[in-house]
């Protein structure tokens, strides 16, 4: 009983750190250049329960509680973090497109072509990348029907990075006042200069996945080794029981065992965690982008502890010192 009150405190703590360094992570990044974030996927974490209603049909292996806890969690995290992927990449592409196809435009501003024809031309003529090509038809057809841009864009249905619509939408104030090109073209080293100064903060924030993953590592060989010990002292039990006198409380077998098998998911709900906020920092800002390395980390933790207690990998480490 008292162990289950320890590993339910450390999960709590465990918990309420995430939801802490989360908040942090929401004041240290400035707005995002994407939309808001699509919270659809987060619909599709009760998946994450199949495992458990499939659980008899399982190998004996993927029945341990921590294998299946990363087997849960593969699934309940897994799933929706593909499609908010998806979702994401193509915001991504959108916003990546835009400083190209805003020099573009200031080009064709200056070879005497409205803000609307450049659209136009530019839709028949340029590729930036499958997401945005297809929103700049979208906006081209509507304008060739006597839309202005903001109201092609509306009208377009799709979900655009606010990098993009803003810059559409000064397209279209400029073109509905008569375009100066060296007004278009300051409008496009403006948002050049905003995104390198975005790329370079990504670059920096990948560091927080990075040690997510590092710590992940450290976590599965530190509660590998743990494990390894607490076995061992288990194993000295009946010798230390035959003792007249003994001064040092040794776990039973039964009781190393548990604290192993409790410590190991413990282990995995830790990784998920450092998952999801290693991917919030730098994948996008929103929890929704942490749900891939969230599913990723715990497995990888899981697979780490299956090959270094399970398969003896840390006593044959230990026997070689």
């Amino acid at each position: 009983m008292g162990g289950d009150l320890i590993i339910a405190g450390m999960l709590s703590l465990c918990s309420f750190m995430s939801v802490a360094m989360a908040l942090m992570v929401d004041a240290m990044l400035p707005r995002e250049l994407l939309v808001k974030p699509d919270r659809r996927p987060l619909a599709l974490i009760p998946l994450g329960l199949a495992p458990l209603a499939l659980k008899a049909s399982l190998p004996a292996q993927l029945k341990q509680p921590y294998l299946l806890a990363a087997l849960c969690i593969a699934v309940g995290l897994g799933v929706p973090g593909a499609w908010a992927l998806k979702i994401r990449s193509t915001q991504k592409a959108m916003a990546d497109a835009s400083p190209a196809f805003l020099r573009d435009v200031a080009e064709r501003v200056k070879k005497g072509d409205s803000p609307a024809m450049a659209v136009v031309w530019l839709a028949q003529n340029r590729s930036y990348n499958r997401a945005f090509n297809g929103l700049l038809r979208s906006i081209a057809t509507r304008v060739q029907m006597g839309y202005r841009i903001s109201e092609a864009l509306e009208a377009s249905g799709f979900s655009v990075p606010w990098t993009a619509r803003v810059s559409l939408e000064l397209l279209d104030v400029a073109d509905e006042v008569g375009a100066d090109p060296s007004v278009v073209e300051f409008l496009a080293e403006s948002t050049n200069t905003m995104f390198a100064g975005m790329r370079a903060l990504r670059g920096r924030m990948r560091l927080f996945k990075l040690m997510s993953y590092l710590c992940v590592a450290m976590l599965a060989g530190t509660v590998g080794v743990t494990a390894y010990m607490v076995k061992l002292m288990a194993s000295m039990y009946s010798a230390a029981a035959a003792m007249p006198t003994t001064f040092i409380a040794l776990p039973t077998p039964a009781q190393a065992a548990d604290l192993v098998s409790k410590s190991c998911l413990g282990a995995v709900y830790a990784s998920m965690c450092l998952g999801l906020l290693g991917g919030k920092a730098s994948d996008g800002g929103s929890i929704v982008d942490g749900l891939k390395h969230g599913a990723l980390s715990a497995v990888l933790a899981a697979l780490g502890l299956y090959a270094l207690i399970d398969m003896g990998l840390v006593e044959a480490l230990m026997g070689m010192i």
